[in-house]
Formats: structure tokens, sequence, C-alpha cells
């Protein structure tokens, strides 16, 4: 009777186990599920308005969570990782750094040497990259090809290529997200190439394209220098 009682103890402490188990891990067929509740169809009616709405999205008046729900976990933990970079690396460590991420940091620490983002205390990467001005817009002024979805994947390419997507989104939590963390190297890998033809060190590359880019627009030269943090 004792033995039963063990074996009986034991059943139900493994169905507690297995049932808790399973509640908390959903198996790949219940995420299919769940993905399939939203057709495809209407994903991609929603990628395209999720798409236009981050492109009129006003920084200056909008509070700021509202453009932060919109982008993946990656790649807000992504910009606050960056800012700070921009705001205390060294050369050394920049320069050990990729192309984009290079390019973001020297691009930033010159705007702020021109005081463009004065008045803006937090979240000032998020400002470059989304403003009206930063990357996002400045990639919809390309010939974009159609989205296309794969799976949870949102991606867009240029019209030439629509294959090779250089945008991309998430779809998660039933919403899509913008993947900033994977589209900017793809974005700047064809201005990265300048350099690389040229067989020019990637540090040196940037403030070349910076130089050629900012020239008139400031009073004070492009160098070496913004390798460095502002002091």
């Amino acid at each position: 009777m004792h033995n039963f009682k063990n074996s009986s103890f034991y059943l139900l402490v493994m169905l507690f186990l297995f049932f808790w188990g399973c509640a908390s891990n959903p198996s790949p067929s219940e995420d299919k599920v769940k993905r399939e509740a939203v057709p495809d169809s209407l994903r991609l009616v929603l990628l395209e308005k999720t798409y236009h709405r981050i492109l009129t999205f006003d920084l200056n008046k909008e509070p700021m969570d509202s453009i932060k729900v919109m982008l993946t976990d990656e790649s807000l933990y992504w910009i606050e990782e960056i800012e700070n970079a921009a705001l205390n690396e060294s050369r050394d460590f920049v320069e050990a750094r990729p192309f984009h991420e290079i390019l973001t940091i020297v691009t930033f620490r010159i705007l702020e040497r021109d005081k463009k983002l004065r008045g803006i205390y937090s979240d000032r990467l998020l400002h470059l990259a989304l403003g009206h001005s930063g990357l996002f817009s400045k990639v919809n002024s390309l010939e974009l090809g159609e989205f296309e979805i794969k799976v949870d994947r949102g991606m867009r390419g240029l019209k030439i290529s629509p294959k090779v997507p250089i945008i991309f989104f998430e779809w998660e939590d039933n919403r899509w997200k913008f993947d900033l963390y994977n589209t900017m190297p793809l974005v700047l890998r064809g201005v990265e190439t300048i350099g690389i033809k040229k067989e020019w060190e990637p540090g040196y590359t940037v403030i070349y394209l910076l130089e050629k880019l900012y020239r008139r627009q400031l009073n004070f030269d492009i160098d070496e220098e913004f390798l460095e943090p502002n002091r």
C-alpha cells in the first residue's frame, strides 16, 4: 500500500511538471496557429501601415514610447549601446566596430558638436535614425520594391533587386516591429564598398564620406578627431 501511494504521488508530480511545461513552452505548432490567426494578406497591409506610420512619426511632438513599441527589442538595445559608445568610446574601440556602427557614432559626434542635438536630452540616437532627415527617411527616398513576408519577417529590397532585402521588420506580439539592428548594415553596405575598393580602413572611409557630405554645412573641419569622443 505504501509503495502504491508513493507511486501515485510521483505520477501526480510528473503529470504536473508535464502540463506546466506545456503551458510554459508553446510548441511550434501552437506558435503557427497564433501566426495563422492573422492571414498574410492582412499582415501585409499592417506592414505597409507600420512602415508609413514610422515615416510620419513626429519625434518632436509625439511621446517617444509610441515609436519605441514599433522597434524590436534588439534594435532598442543597440540604439542605447551605440549612443553610449558615441559619448564615451575611444578611437581604438570605435575602429574595432563594424563600418555601419563607426559611421553612426561619428555622425552622432559631429551633430552633437554642431549643436543639432541641442534640446534633446534622451534618445538622441533614435532621433538621428528615425527623425525626418534620418536614416529611415533617406532609405525611403530610394526606389524600393514591394514588401514580402516570410514566416515572421517582413522584408523590402530595392526595385532593381527586390529579392535582396535591405529593410527588415519582425512580427512580434501580433504587430510589426522595425528591425533597425539588421537593417543598418545592409542599407550602408553600398557606401562601405567605396572604402573597400580603395583598400581604406573603415574609420578613414567614414571621415572621408562625412567630410564630403557636411563640408559646406559646418563651421568646423571634419577629421579623425571625431573618432574620439567630444570633450
